[in-house]
């Protein structure tokens, strides 16, 4: 089984004529590809690139047999010019992560071919946050549980979730990832999309009132702002009205991505 990491980046001091030169080479689409590619072969697949400010957060995937520290000195000699904070995805609590690349299940895919959302035909008018929560002292039990609540046991709780995810929807939110860090601390990173129109103080609403379900506070819900102009690696839940980023072209990115 392969593990998911999430990477938040920050540039280190001095090092912006660095970052200016590796976003320059890569911005060449062959390159990228080729780049992308060995890093498979490494073992190492990269799923989501978020850029907030003055911080990057990025998904990554490590074959079967690869451990943290393999992960951290992988991104730290591909990006030395920035400092590198591997969060390793606790696959024993229940989250939302992308459709794996390794395995024999796995779907092939590589973020150089997704547009830049925003921009390449993805022109979304929607707000992205990645969501950090952490929970509050002697609230993780009830965090953990709250996450088994949604998990696909039965038909009839499959519904449930789907109705809830609608109704997130009809209300201007979309959730695109849950990826629980630390079931000691209770702390998560979450990627949420947010339909033009709504604002950050909603969606920080939204959150501190436990997603709608009311009742006692459990975390610590801090927003950090995605530019979308550089981000890439997720398929708009909302579309935007000028339709230059077709059902087609997500639902055949969605498959790509995530398996559905």
């Amino acid at each position: 089984m392969s593990t998911f990491f999430v990477i938040q980046h920050r540039i280190k001091a001095g090092c912006e004529k660095e970052q200016a030169a590796f976003q320059q080479e890569h911005a060449d689409p062959e390159f990228n590809k080729a780049e992308f590619k060995r890093f498979d072969g490494a073992g190492f697949h990269s799923h989501q690139a978020m850029v907030g400010t003055g911080q990057i957060f990025c998904v990554w995937e490590a074959k079967e047999g690869k451990t943290p520290s393999d992960m951290q000195a992988h991104i730290d000699s591909e990006m030395p010019f920035l400092t590198n904070v591997v969060y390793t995805v606790e696959a024993s609590v229940h989250g939302l992560t992308p459709k794996n690349f390794f395995g024999d299940d796995g779907t092939d895919h590589c973020l150089a071919d997704f547009p830049v959302l925003g921009e390449q035909g993805c022109d979304t008018k929607s707000n992205f946050y990645m969501v950090e929560h952490i929970c509050y002292a002697g609230k993780v039990d009830d965090w953990v549980k709250m996450t088994e609540s949604f998990e696909s046991k039965t038909k009839e709780n499959e519904e449930k979730i789907a109705q809830m995810m609608e109704s997130m929807k009809e209300s201007g939110f979309h959730a695109h990832s849950s990826l629980p860090v630390s079931r000691t601390t209770g702390h998560v990173f979450c990627l949420w999309e947010v339909q033009d129109g709504q604002t950050a103080a909603e969606l920080q609403k939204f959150h501190d009132g436990n997603m709608g379900n009311g009742g006692e506070q459990l975390m610590t819900n801090i927003l950090h702002p995605i530019d979308i102009s550089f981000s890439k690696g997720i398929v708009p839940g909302f579309t935007s009205e000028s339709g230059s980023y077709s059902a087609e072209d997500g639902k055949a990115q969605r498959r790509m991505a995530h398996g559905a």
